[in-house]
């Protein structure tokens, strides 16, 4: 997943939501839920290893997308 931050200033993401999970948790690279930097006019990519974010409690198995 990739998430743009077009505005000017950095920011940060520091909560989700999900349909299929009970609760979602975001998480920077190192592990921790202190929220994930979004670099002013940048892209990130959330993915195993890196920033991530972490559903929990899910209601029903996920399907890989094509």
């Amino acid at each position: 997943m990739r998430i743009q931050n077009s505005g000017r200033s950095a920011d940060r993401l520091v909560a989700a939501s999900s349909p299929v999970a009970g609760h979602v948790e975001v998480r920077a690279a190192d592990g921790s839920a202190a929220g994930i930097e979004l670099p002013a006019r940048g892209t990130i990519e959330l993915k195993p290893g890196g920033p991530h974010l972490l559903l929990a409690d899910l209601k029903r198995p996920l399907a890989k997308s094509p």
